[in-house]
């Protein structure tokens, strides 16, 4: 067995699982499971009414005239009753398994919230979107025709097998014997076909990645003139993947001769033993019929369990990729125990210490070493160096949204590892260097965090961010409806109403992640003269490449290959030869 193999959920505990789903709807499921049986009994009927018919009249043709009309009204109620139970067993399949089907869904899309980032960097929202899309629908198809489809074959073919071998165990036994051997080799066939389904639904998450960035990028697509590599690039990874779903459809057509070949057997054999019998007389003429007459249904329902082997294999190749999701711990969630945010100091922000922190994002590959500073309550603390040398990654510890490898980050004294989560990120605003907006409103983007919050505090808000003016301009004010990311805003807007969304959640830490790269010198000097003010009663940290941004700051702190190399005001720094002299020379001595 190959590692990938045994690495794969074996069959019965993926079928347990998948079985298991039905509890969540436990009231429809037993409904369903009644009316499934009741349609396969009914079904039965019909074909035995008919036979007591034609051997009525088979008893007619020797002693004469027999009444036969109530077989008839038997036959015709029995159908209609038949066909309303199919009628409700659908209806009630289909709600059971779209609601079934709408909880992964929402399964997945809570599990993607519960993650951590460090999840979403290791798997594509490509391929994300294909767990919750194709995957959760092949998983649907199971749950409509999977436990119910075995149901009603059971029912039917049990039904029929005991009234065969009671009408002529004989010929009961002709008929009956080839079908379990068709059933044994369909069954061989799961294995391999599921392994060949997982496959192409890894192939369909590369199809669907490719979709969503070349969607997410269609500016740098054409800026540099790729359409046809992206093209390129689709049609090989679309062929791939219509080469595993070939690959699965050949091996299953195949390999299905066998079993067809067995079903084919059955008629002849059948006619020929069952003539026979008729000759010797016995077996009535009606008995031959229903044997007849209810072997297409027994065959049809056969040829089912082929369908429904190969349904299973799809989903069973579709639920390990959904259930990995639902299955895998958040690496980042309130510890046991955790305790609410300790008090902060009144209107003075929260403090912040480093002690001895290292991070890296791989095993052996640090990215922080030995990270030790403080930030007491209310002070500004400026995080400067080159690209790469671990700032964004540094303040991305404050809010959990990693944690150390080594050392703790404390608020207010407490390690934010034993604070409750909801209640880190509350106290912990951050306005990123790349702006998101949702498709919603301007009112909605900036109540983001505080989704209560009156229309006169969204107001001050954007006041504050210096977006209230250009808001009041568009063409619904507050409700106007931002498009997808923002990309009805200039960058310096969107980043107001960013700036904006961060000030409305009042946070006792506020992050400014290089959050005024994006605007103007003109906008960013508004923006840096209300940050005065809003800062005020908070402790803040800003992260920014302009000196302009950091040189009131109260301590500057420079990294250096994820080290402090410097730290001290901006006069200190400058007055060194050393790495944060060169950053302002290269600035062309603005504040020199």
């Amino acid at each position: 067995m190959s590692s990938e193999e045994a690495n794969q959920p074996d069959r019965p505990e993926l079928v347990r699982r998948l079985l298991s789903l039905y509890r969540r709807e436990l009231p429809m499921t037993v409904v369903t499971v009644l009316i499934t049986i009741l349609g396969a009994g009914a079904e039965l009927l019909p074909h035995n009414f008919i036979r007591m018919a034609i051997n009525y009249l088979q008893e007619w043709a020797r002693v004469g005239p027999l009444n036969v009309w109530p077989f008839a009204v038997l036959i015709v109620l029995t159908y209609l009753i038949h066909n309303l139970l199919r009628f409700a067993m659908s209806i009630s399949r289909m709600d059971l398994s779209t609601r079934l089907s709408n909880r992964l869904r929402s399964g997945i899309f809570s599990a993607c919230q519960r993650h951590s980032l460090t999840f979403h960097k290791q798997t594509t929202s490509g391929d994300l979107i294909s767990r919750a899309t194709a995957d959760v629908q092949r998983m649907a198809r199971f749950l409509y025709s999977g436990i119910f489809g075995l149901l009603d074959i059971a029912v039917f073919v049990l039904g029929a097998v005991v009234m065969l071998v009671w009408i002529n165990w004989r010929l009961a036994l002709v008929v009956l014997v080839p079908f379990p051997i068709a059933v044994f080799l369909t069954l061989r066939l799961g294995m391999k076909v599921r392994r060949i389904w997982r496959d192409s639904r890894e192939a369909y998450g590369d199809v669907t990645t490719t979709i969503q960035e070349n969607i997410a990028g269609a500016r740098v697509v054409r800026a540099f003139a790729q359409e046809h590599t992206e093209e390129s690039k689709f049609k090989d990874r679309s062929e791939h993947f219509l080469g595993k779903v070939i690959q699965a459809i050949e091996y299953w057509v195949i390999r299905m001769v066998g079993p067809n070949f067995v079903f084919g057997l059955v008629m002849p054999v059948a006619v020929l033993y069952g003539g026979m019998l008729a000759l010797a007389g016995r077996v009535d003429v009606g008995d031959i019929f229903f044997c007849f007459s209810i072997m297409q249904p027994i065959q049809r329902r056969l040829r089912e369990v082929m369908q429904l082997v190969d349904v299973y294999q799809r989903a069973a190749a579709a639920s390990e990729r959904v259930f990995e999701v639902l299955d895998e711990e958040p690496s980042i969630q309130s510890n046991p125990g955790a305790k609410p945010m300790p008090p902060s100091p009144e209107n003075i922000g929260a403090s912040v210490v480093f002690e001895d922190v290292s991070f890296g994002y791989e095993p052996g590959k640090p990215v922080l070493r030995d990270i030790r500073f403080e930030a007491e309550p209310g002070a500004t603390i400026a995080i400067v160096g080159h690209t790469g040398s671990g700032k964004s990654t540094l303040i991305s510890l404050i809010p959990r949204f990693h944690d150390p490898v080594a050392g703790r980050v404390l608020l207010n004294g407490a390690d934010v590892r034993d604070i409750r989560l909801g209640e880190v990120r509350r106290e912990v605003g951050i306005i990123f260097q790349e702006t998101f907006l949702f498709s919603a409103s301007v009112r909605e983007n900036i109540a983001y965090g505080r989704p209560e919050a009156s229309m006169d505090a969204i107001r001050e808000a954007a006041k504050a961010a210096r977006a209230h003016d250009f808001i009041l301009g568009m063409d619904d004010g507050y409700d106007t409806v931002i498009g997808e990311r923002g990309e009805t805003l200039s960058g310096g807007q969107a980043q107001r109403i960013a700036i904006a969304r961060a000030i409305l959640l009042d946070p006792s830490v506020l992050i400014m992640d290089d959050a005024t790269a994006a605007v103007d010198s003109e906008t960013e000097r508004l923006i840096r003269e209300t940050m005065k003010t809003v800062s005020e009663g908070r402790t803040n940290f800003i992260i920014a490449h302009r000196i302009s941004s950091v040189a009131h700051a109260d301590q500057i702190i420079v990294l250096e290959d994820g080290q402090i190399a410097e730290r001290g005001t901006h006069a200190e720094l400058y007055a060194t030869d050393g790495i944060y002299r060169r950053i302002c020379d290269q600035q062309f001595g603005v504040l020199t």
